[in-house]
């Protein structure tokens, strides 16, 4: 038996046609961890699907690269749960499919993560928006409630995090199972999960 990939970059895809390319070269150039990719498409009418699947043709087989579509558009929960059920890694990080990742980002994540202690299950950063043509726009903070990520937390209102900034142990969708279909605040639910 193979032993399992240690991160899956989890890069959730609609309409991202004129983005994906630019995202996952920033995947692909990250150092440090063994990195697989598992871009799930939500049946983008755009052609993303075919962008991405380029992208994976040219890496050659270097990675493993792992490029579905969900069944029909369905929204974020679904198409997320069918990134995470091709994914092999123990971490998980969370990428948005129109989002760059800077260099260092998934070795930071990690290394916060601690790849072997117990009790940490969700790790963010904090993110800078950018507009369609690329330029900053501001930050946005990866939690907004300050400590650690607690349970507690979310019975403030508005309690989230940056979901397109966050890692997660594999155990946090094991143990909860698939998101429900109707979910399209994942920044919420996965947070509150690992806490």
């Amino acid at each position: 038996a193979q032993p399992p990939i240690p991160v899956s970059a989890l890069v959730i895809t609609y309409c991202h046609k004129a983005f994906v390319a630019e995202a996952l070269q920033t995947i692909l150039a990250q150092q440090g961890p063994d990195i697989e990719i598992v871009a799930s498409d939500d049946c983008s009418p755009d052609g993303t699907l075919a962008a991405i699947e380029r992208i994976a043709a040219a890496t050659g087989g270097q990675r493993r690269f792992v490029v579905s579509s969900t069944l029909r558009n369905s929204g974020l929960a679904s198409n997320l749960n069918n990134a995470v059920a091709q994914a092999r890694g123990a971490i998980l990080v969370a990428c948005a499919g129109d989002d760059r990742s800077r260099p260092g980002r998934f070795a930071r994540l990690v290394a916060a993560m601690g790849v072997h202690e117990d009790g940490i299950f969700a790790v963010t950063t904090d993110a800078m928006k950018i507009d369609a043509a690329g330029r900053e726009t501001g930050h946005e903070p990866g939690w907004q409630h300050g400590g650690a990520i607690e349970a507690m937390a979310f019975v403030v209102p508005g309690v989230a995090t940056n979901g397109a900034a966050m890692a997660y142990r594999r155990e946090v969708f094991d143990l909860f199972g698939p998101l429900d279909a109707g979910v399209n605040w994942e920044d919420q639910v996965l947070p509150f999960r690992a806490a």
